[in-house]
Protein backbone atom coordinates (compact mmCIF):
# COMPACT_ATOMS: atom_id res chain seq x y z
CA UNK A 1 0.00 0.00 0.00
CA UNK A 2 1.35 3.53 -1.14
CA UNK A 3 1.73 5.89 1.85
CA UNK A 4 -0.46 9.64 0.84
CA UNK A 5 0.69 13.17 0.75
CA UNK A 6 -1.84 16.02 1.33
CA UNK A 7 -0.07 19.22 0.31
CA UNK A 8 -1.90 22.93 -0.38
CA UNK A 9 -0.65 25.96 -1.92
CA UNK A 10 -1.18 29.83 -0.97
CA UNK A 11 -1.31 32.20 -4.03
CA UNK A 12 -0.90 35.88 -5.14
CA UNK A 13 -4.41 34.83 -7.25
CA UNK A 14 -6.42 32.32 -9.26
CA UNK A 15 -4.89 32.18 -12.55
CA UNK A 16 -1.36 30.58 -12.63
CA UNK A 17 -0.26 32.85 -15.82
CA UNK A 18 -0.70 36.15 -13.35
CA UNK A 19 -0.08 35.04 -10.21
CA UNK A 20 2.78 33.49 -8.46
CA UNK A 21 2.71 30.56 -5.46
CA UNK A 22 4.15 32.40 -2.19
CA UNK A 23 3.99 28.69 0.46
CA UNK A 24 3.66 25.07 0.19
CA UNK A 25 2.83 22.76 2.57
CA UNK A 26 2.82 19.06 2.85
CA UNK A 27 2.60 16.33 5.18
CA UNK A 28 3.44 12.67 4.40
CA UNK A 29 0.80 9.99 6.16
CA UNK A 30 0.00 6.24 6.14
CA UNK A 31 -2.81 4.41 5.59
CA UNK A 32 -2.96 4.29 9.18
CA UNK A 33 -2.68 8.15 9.75
CA UNK A 34 0.51 7.94 11.22
CA UNK A 35 2.67 11.34 9.96
CA UNK A 36 5.84 10.29 7.91
CA UNK A 37 7.28 14.12 7.13
CA UNK A 38 6.13 17.36 6.77
CA UNK A 39 7.36 20.36 4.08
CA UNK A 40 6.56 24.08 4.57
CA UNK A 41 7.97 26.49 2.03
CA UNK A 42 8.57 30.34 1.83
CA UNK A 43 8.42 30.89 -1.95
CA UNK A 44 9.49 34.48 -3.25
CA UNK A 45 6.91 35.88 -5.72
CA UNK A 46 9.29 38.37 -7.67
CA UNK A 47 6.77 40.72 -6.59
CA UNK A 48 4.95 42.66 -3.83
CA UNK A 49 2.03 40.43 -2.17
CA UNK A 50 -1.66 42.17 -2.58
CA UNK A 51 -2.93 43.40 0.52
CA UNK A 52 -5.98 41.43 0.47
CA UNK A 53 -3.86 38.46 0.48
CA UNK A 54 -1.44 39.24 3.24
CA UNK A 55 -4.33 39.82 5.14
CA UNK A 56 -5.76 36.76 4.58
CA UNK A 57 -2.67 35.00 5.11
CA UNK A 58 -0.60 36.75 7.15
CA UNK A 59 2.49 36.33 4.82
CA UNK A 60 4.39 39.35 4.13
CA UNK A 61 6.44 40.49 1.79
CA UNK A 62 9.29 40.30 4.20
CA UNK A 63 8.68 36.36 4.85
CA UNK A 64 9.29 35.41 1.34
CA UNK A 65 11.80 37.41 0.17
CA UNK A 66 15.30 35.77 -0.68
CA UNK A 67 12.85 32.19 -0.53
CA UNK A 68 12.71 29.86 -3.12
CA UNK A 69 12.57 30.23 -6.70
CA UNK A 70 8.74 29.09 -8.07
CA UNK A 71 10.07 26.29 -10.13
CA UNK A 72 12.22 25.15 -7.12
CA UNK A 73 9.86 25.00 -4.85
CA UNK A 74 7.43 23.23 -7.16
CA UNK A 75 10.15 20.39 -7.67
CA UNK A 76 10.98 20.30 -4.05
CA UNK A 77 7.14 19.25 -3.61
CA UNK A 78 7.76 16.80 -6.20
CA UNK A 79 10.68 14.98 -5.06
CA UNK A 80 8.70 15.11 -1.31
CA UNK A 81 5.55 13.53 -2.87
CA UNK A 82 7.37 10.58 -5.40
CA UNK A 83 5.03 8.26 -6.60
CA UNK A 84 2.72 8.26 -2.98
CA UNK A 85 -0.69 8.92 -3.68
CA UNK A 86 -2.10 12.96 -3.27
CA UNK A 87 -4.49 14.56 -1.39
CA UNK A 88 -5.87 18.09 -1.70
CA UNK A 89 -9.11 20.10 -1.51
CA UNK A 90 -10.51 21.46 -4.50
CA UNK A 91 -7.05 19.91 -5.35
CA UNK A 92 -7.48 20.24 -9.43
CA UNK A 93 -6.52 24.18 -8.58
CA UNK A 94 -3.38 23.28 -6.76
CA UNK A 95 -2.34 20.95 -9.25
CA UNK A 96 -3.39 23.25 -12.02
CA UNK A 97 -0.43 26.33 -9.97
CA UNK A 98 2.28 23.48 -10.78
CA UNK A 99 1.68 22.16 -13.63
CA UNK A 100 1.87 25.79 -15.12
CA UNK A 101 5.26 25.76 -13.38
CA UNK A 102 6.42 22.41 -13.88
CA UNK A 103 5.37 20.70 -17.32
CA UNK A 104 4.00 17.42 -16.37
CA UNK A 105 3.56 17.76 -12.84
CA UNK A 106 1.30 14.97 -10.68
CA UNK A 107 0.47 13.23 -14.15
CA UNK A 108 1.34 9.98 -13.37
CA UNK A 109 -0.51 10.27 -9.75
CA UNK A 110 -3.47 9.02 -8.24
CA UNK A 111 -4.92 12.49 -6.58
CA UNK A 112 -8.10 12.08 -4.16
CA UNK A 113 -10.19 15.68 -3.45
CA UNK A 114 -11.59 15.65 -0.45
CA UNK A 115 -14.20 18.10 -1.69
CA UNK A 116 -15.37 15.46 -4.26
CA UNK A 117 -14.91 12.35 -1.76
CA UNK A 118 -17.43 14.55 1.09
CA UNK A 119 -19.89 15.17 -1.64
CA UNK A 120 -20.64 11.66 -2.33
CA UNK A 121 -20.26 10.90 1.37
CA UNK A 122 -22.02 14.04 3.19
CA UNK A 123 -25.96 15.04 1.64
CA UNK A 124 -25.80 19.03 1.35
CA UNK A 125 -27.96 19.37 5.10
CA UNK A 126 -25.31 17.44 6.58
CA UNK A 127 -22.83 20.18 6.29
CA UNK A 128 -25.25 22.90 8.05
CA UNK A 129 -25.09 20.78 11.39
CA UNK A 130 -27.01 23.42 13.67
CA UNK A 131 -29.25 26.50 13.87
CA UNK A 132 -26.26 28.62 14.31
CA UNK A 133 -24.56 27.57 11.12
CA UNK A 134 -27.95 27.82 8.89
CA UNK A 135 -28.60 31.40 10.57
CA UNK A 136 -24.97 32.59 9.47
CA UNK A 137 -25.40 31.51 5.96
CA UNK A 138 -28.43 33.15 5.49
CA UNK A 139 -27.00 36.42 6.88
CA UNK A 140 -24.23 36.56 4.59
CA UNK A 141 -26.82 36.01 1.86
CA UNK A 142 -28.70 39.35 2.71
CA UNK A 143 -31.69 37.02 3.27
CA UNK A 144 -32.70 37.74 7.10
CA UNK A 145 -31.23 40.73 9.93
CA UNK A 146 -28.33 39.72 11.66
CA UNK A 147 -28.89 38.40 15.16
CA UNK A 148 -29.71 34.99 17.61
CA UNK A 149 -32.48 32.47 16.24
CA UNK A 150 -34.49 29.97 17.54
CA UNK A 151 -36.04 27.63 15.38
CA UNK A 152 -39.47 28.60 16.04
CA UNK A 153 -37.78 32.69 15.22
CA UNK A 154 -35.76 31.60 12.08
CA UNK A 155 -38.68 29.86 10.52
CA UNK A 156 -41.40 32.62 11.36
CA UNK A 157 -38.65 34.91 9.64
CA UNK A 158 -38.27 32.84 6.63
CA UNK A 159 -42.19 32.73 6.23
CA UNK A 160 -42.62 36.68 6.79
CA UNK A 161 -40.43 37.17 4.35
CA UNK A 162 -41.68 34.89 1.80
CA UNK A 163 -38.98 32.54 1.37
CA UNK A 164 -40.34 29.53 2.47
CA UNK A 165 -44.04 28.24 2.51
CA UNK A 166 -46.27 28.65 5.94
CA UNK A 167 -45.71 25.75 8.36
CA UNK A 168 -43.93 24.10 10.95
CA UNK A 169 -40.36 22.73 10.34
CA UNK A 170 -37.94 20.54 11.84
CA UNK A 171 -34.37 21.95 11.77
CA UNK A 172 -33.58 19.48 8.90
CA UNK A 173 -36.16 20.44 7.33
CA UNK A 174 -35.85 24.03 7.42
CA UNK A 175 -32.07 23.70 6.39
CA UNK A 176 -33.38 21.63 3.33
CA UNK A 177 -35.76 23.88 2.21
CA UNK A 178 -33.52 26.87 2.42
CA UNK A 179 -31.17 24.82 0.07
CA UNK A 180 -33.83 24.04 -2.15
CA UNK A 181 -35.42 27.46 -2.63
CA UNK A 182 -31.49 28.41 -3.32
CA UNK A 183 -31.55 30.69 -0.16
CA UNK A 184 -28.11 29.09 0.66
CA UNK A 185 -25.67 28.03 -1.21
CA UNK A 186 -26.32 23.95 -1.92
CA UNK A 187 -23.70 22.37 0.63
CA UNK A 188 -21.01 23.74 2.54
CA UNK A 189 -18.06 21.98 1.58
CA UNK A 190 -15.54 24.41 2.53
CA UNK A 191 -11.91 22.66 3.98
CA UNK A 192 -13.56 24.97 7.27
CA UNK A 193 -16.63 23.54 7.42
CA UNK A 194 -16.02 20.10 6.61
CA UNK A 195 -13.40 20.20 9.10
CA UNK A 196 -15.68 21.58 11.72
CA UNK A 197 -18.03 19.11 10.36
CA UNK A 198 -15.83 16.26 11.08
CA UNK A 199 -13.63 17.36 14.08
CA UNK A 200 -10.43 17.60 11.89
CA UNK A 201 -7.54 20.11 13.63
CA UNK A 202 -7.16 23.02 11.74
CA UNK A 203 -5.57 25.70 13.77
CA UNK A 204 -4.38 28.39 10.79
CA UNK A 205 -6.91 28.52 8.13
CA UNK A 206 -5.30 30.20 4.78
CA UNK A 207 -2.05 29.00 5.80
CA UNK A 208 -0.65 26.45 3.34
CA UNK A 209 0.85 23.78 6.18
CA UNK A 210 -2.38 24.32 8.37
CA UNK A 211 -4.68 23.90 5.25
CA UNK A 212 -2.54 20.15 4.58
CA UNK A 213 -3.23 19.17 8.35
CA UNK A 214 -6.52 19.50 8.09
CA UNK A 215 -7.05 18.19 4.62
CA UNK A 216 -4.61 14.55 5.63
CA UNK A 217 -7.28 14.81 9.08
CA UNK A 218 -10.00 14.92 6.94
CA UNK A 219 -9.12 12.38 4.59
CA UNK A 220 -8.27 9.91 7.21
CA UNK A 221 -12.25 10.99 8.77
CA UNK A 222 -13.97 10.46 5.07
CA UNK A 223 -12.02 6.76 4.70
CA UNK A 224 -13.17 6.06 8.24
CA UNK A 225 -16.74 6.87 7.48
CA UNK A 226 -16.63 5.25 3.95
CA UNK A 227 -15.45 2.14 5.89
CA UNK A 228 -18.26 1.91 8.18
CA UNK A 229 -20.95 1.80 5.41
CA UNK A 230 -22.77 -1.10 5.02
CA UNK A 231 -21.69 -3.06 2.36
CA UNK A 232 -24.52 -2.50 0.15
CA UNK A 233 -23.55 1.39 -0.28
CA UNK A 234 -20.23 0.71 -1.10
CA UNK A 235 -20.98 -1.48 -4.06
CA UNK A 236 -23.69 1.10 -4.81
CA UNK A 237 -20.67 3.85 -5.06
CA UNK A 238 -18.82 1.52 -6.85
CA UNK A 239 -21.17 1.32 -9.31
CA UNK A 240 -21.88 4.96 -9.30
CA UNK A 241 -21.33 6.57 -12.99
CA UNK A 242 -19.62 9.43 -11.44
CA UNK A 243 -17.55 6.98 -9.19
CA UNK A 244 -16.74 5.03 -12.22
CA UNK A 245 -15.77 8.02 -14.44
CA UNK A 246 -13.30 9.50 -12.12
CA UNK A 247 -10.00 7.62 -11.29
CA UNK A 248 -9.60 8.83 -7.81
CA UNK A 249 -13.39 8.38 -6.57
CA UNK A 250 -13.16 4.73 -8.43
CA UNK A 251 -9.45 4.00 -6.64
CA UNK A 252 -11.05 5.82 -3.22
CA UNK A 253 -14.38 3.43 -2.94
CA UNK A 254 -12.61 0.37 -4.80
CA UNK A 255 -9.41 -0.44 -3.61
CA UNK A 256 -8.95 1.79 -0.73
CA UNK A 257 -12.45 0.86 0.51
CA UNK A 258 -12.98 -2.67 1.50
CA UNK A 259 -16.01 -4.88 1.87
CA UNK A 260 -16.64 -5.94 5.56
CA UNK A 261 -16.42 -9.75 5.31
CA UNK A 262 -19.62 -11.64 7.59
CA UNK A 263 -18.43 -12.27 11.16
CA UNK A 264 -17.53 -15.84 11.57
CA UNK A 265 -20.03 -17.88 12.25
CA UNK A 266 -23.06 -15.94 12.03
CA UNK A 267 -25.10 -16.11 8.78
CA UNK A 268 -26.09 -13.36 6.45
CA UNK A 269 -29.63 -11.93 7.57
CA UNK A 270 -28.21 -11.46 11.26
CA UNK A 271 -29.47 -15.17 12.04
CA UNK A 272 -27.05 -16.50 14.92
CA UNK A 273 -25.11 -19.77 14.03
CA UNK A 274 -26.63 -22.86 15.71
CA UNK A 275 -23.85 -22.99 17.79
CA UNK A 276 -24.90 -19.54 19.42
CA UNK A 277 -28.43 -20.03 19.63
CA UNK A 278 -29.73 -18.94 22.66
CA UNK A 279 -30.38 -22.45 25.11
CA UNK A 280 -33.54 -22.47 27.00
CA UNK A 281 -34.41 -19.34 29.73
CA UNK A 282 -32.24 -16.67 27.12
CA UNK A 283 -28.65 -18.24 28.26
CA UNK A 284 -25.84 -18.60 25.84
CA UNK A 285 -24.22 -21.67 26.22
CA UNK A 286 -20.32 -21.37 27.61
CA UNK A 287 -17.76 -20.55 24.83
CA UNK A 288 -14.20 -21.90 25.09
CA UNK A 289 -11.86 -19.30 23.72
CA UNK A 290 -8.02 -20.49 22.72
CA UNK A 291 -5.05 -18.19 23.12
CA UNK A 292 -1.66 -18.72 22.06
CA UNK A 293 0.65 -19.67 25.33
CA UNK A 294 3.88 -18.36 25.37
CA UNK A 295 6.44 -21.92 25.43
CA UNK A 296 7.60 -21.04 29.21
CA UNK A 297 4.41 -20.92 30.38
CA UNK A 298 3.50 -24.10 28.42
CA UNK A 299 6.62 -25.97 29.79
CA UNK A 300 5.51 -24.91 33.44
CA UNK A 301 1.81 -26.03 32.94
CA UNK A 302 3.30 -29.31 31.64
CA UNK A 303 5.43 -29.70 34.77
CA UNK A 304 3.20 -28.82 37.03
CA UNK A 305 0.60 -31.13 35.96
CA UNK A 306 2.72 -34.18 34.67
CA UNK A 307 1.67 -33.74 31.55
CA UNK A 308 3.61 -36.67 29.33
CA UNK A 309 3.45 -34.98 26.00
CA UNK A 310 2.25 -30.92 25.52
CA UNK A 311 -0.44 -30.14 24.10
CA UNK A 312 -0.29 -27.57 20.87
CA UNK A 313 -2.50 -24.96 22.32
CA UNK A 314 -4.06 -24.95 25.80
CA UNK A 315 -8.04 -24.40 26.35
CA UNK A 316 -8.66 -21.25 28.45
CA UNK A 317 -12.80 -21.94 29.52
CA UNK A 318 -13.39 -18.26 30.30
CA UNK A 319 -16.34 -15.76 31.02
CA UNK A 320 -16.25 -12.08 30.16
CA UNK A 321 -12.87 -10.73 31.74
CA UNK A 322 -11.37 -13.51 32.49
CA UNK A 323 -9.55 -15.64 29.65
CA UNK A 324 -5.96 -16.18 30.59
CA UNK A 325 -6.46 -15.98 34.32
CA UNK A 326 -6.47 -19.96 34.85
CA UNK A 327 -5.64 -22.59 33.14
Amino acid sequence: MKNFVAFDLETTGFDPRKASIIEIGAIRFDRFGHELGRLSLLIDPGGPIPDVVSKLTHIRDEDVRGGFTQEEAVRILLDFCKDDYIVGHGVSFDVGFCQAIVKGAFEKSIVFDTQKIAQKLYTPVETIPNIETLTELLVNKKRIPEGTYTLPALTKQLIDNNLVPAGQYTFEELAQTCIDKKLVQRGRYTLENLAKLVGARHTNPHRAWSDAQATASLFRKLLKRAHELPNEEISAFRADTDVQQNPSLREFFTNLVSLKRPAPGVHHGDTPAPSEAPRKGGRRPKRTVYRRCPPALMHHVVAKRKIGQPPKRIALRSHAGTAGRSL
